[in-house]
């Protein structure tokens, strides 16, 4: 049984695949295709944080301190029962609150910005996308408020079940960017997310073929009005931003204690290597594009 967010239901996963294997449980994380091969206990969880979907998906996320790895891996198994009651959330606190709606927020830009079209997955995500937007505010200032507790939960569930997944055709960037941050550094995903997301929509927007998918967010999402694609996809970016930091997080990787970019090169290695942004993203990243996104994270240039 799992009680807590991702990083409890994550490990139970592993460790219920780990119950049928004899070796170290971190082979099951680096090959998924040798964790699929075994049994999985089941896993009853009780969800306490609204964020990562991990109730009702198969994937899990394990961190190696010791290897500075945050790996993703999939196993056979979604939980056999979850339990989402939105009173569970009410003590979570404004911080975590704020990290684990921009985790869900950008579940649902991970898999919105692909360049397959399918219009009714985008018009699904664009509608949980505003309830997000809506309705984290409310629970950071209204804790024990159930309808924004209650519309988070469902949120987040719904991002990660594999529903918006079908028909995409890229890999997911700012996720695989991010984990390599927090496994070299001690700080909150959601958090990370919400620093890199804005800068990564800055360096896919040097692509014009991008501007149309943005603007289309913006009217659709953000209710920005503009004479041309361009012009709404830029004020996106900024709205995409100003959420971020209306909710009361670092904007900037040295507000989370990354003062140096002394990581940055064996990090965006990594990252491209492990997603294959390289061929699979939405707009291809090298791993010298990923320093620069790090690099542009510093600090709040290009935002007003």
């Amino acid at each position: 049984m799992a009680v807590g967010g991702g990083s409890v239901i994550d490990a139970s996963k592993v460790i219920g695949s780990a119950y049928f294997y004899q070796g170290d449980p971190w082979d099951l994380v680096v090959d998924a295709k040798k964790r699929n091969s075994l049994d999985q206990l089941p896993v009853v969880d009780i969800l306490t944080i609204a964020a990562t979907g991990t109730e009702m998906n198969n994937a899990a996320v394990i961190s190696n301190p010791d290897l500075n790895k945050k790996i993703r891996t999939f196993g056979p198994k979604t939980p056999a029962v979850s339990f989402l009651n939105p009173t569970q959330t009410f003590t979570v606190s404004k911080y975590q609150t704020a990290a684990g709606s921009i985790d869900i927020f950008s579940h649902l830009t991970e898999q919105y910005f692909d360049r397959a079209m399918t219009e009714p997955m985008d018009n699904m995500i664009e509608g949980l996308m505003r309830a997000v937007i809506k309705y984290a505010p409310i629970a950071i200032a209204e804790p024990e408020n159930y309808d924004a507790r209650g519309s988070l939960m469902i949120s987040a569930t719904m991002a990660l079940n594999g529903l918006f997944r079908s028909g995409r055709e890229n890999s997911w960037t700012c996720h695989s960017i991010e984990h390599e941050l927090s496994a070299f550094y001690d700080i909150t995903h959601g958090v990370g997310l919400g620093i890199l997301t804005p800068c990564w929509m800055k360096k896919v927007f040097e692509d014009p073929s991008t501007h149309a998918k943005m603007a289309k967010a913006g009217r659709n999402v953000w209710n920005i009005q503009g004479d041309s694609d361009t012009e709404v996809a830029s004020k996106t970016i900024q709205a995409v931003y100003d959420w971020v930091k209306s909710l009361g997080v670092p904007t900037t990787l040295p507000d989370v204690g990354i003062n140096s970019a002394e990581h940055f090169e064996e990090m965006a290695t990594s990252a491209v290597n492990q997603a294959n942004l390289s061929e699979k993203a939405y707009v291809k990243l090298s791993p010298d594009d990923v320093v620069k996104l790090y690099q542009a994270s510093m600090s709040t240039n290009g935002f007003e």
